[in-house]
């Protein structure tokens, strides 16, 4: 049961990811979002358009919702829910 809730937690990652970093959303929210960021290298519309780094973000927002509905989790886990939400190139 354990495996199931992992990938659950992965597959959640990967579909908050990308959808902050890569669609527009209802009435375009998220893309509106990104482009009130102010733009540069390294940015918070650079974070929030990087499918990597914001997934990063996204598996610690899932972990932590995983850890209050009563799983024990550990670093690990949560750094293995990340990775194997990003995308590969």
């Amino acid at each position: 049961m354990r495996w199931f809730i992992f990938v659950l937690g992965s597959l959640a990652t990967f579909r908050l990811s990308h959808l902050i970093a890569k669609e527009r959303g209802p009435l375009a929210v998220f893309e509106r979002l990104r482009n009130a960021m102010p733009a540069g290298r390294g940015s918070a519309k650079e974070w929030l358009s990087c499918i990597f780094c914001f997934s990063l973000s996204a598996s610690a927002l899932v972990c932590l919702i995983l850890w209050c509905g009563g799983l024990n989790l550990s670093w690990g886990t949560g750094l293995c829910i990340g990775s194997a939400s990003a995308p590969s190139r």
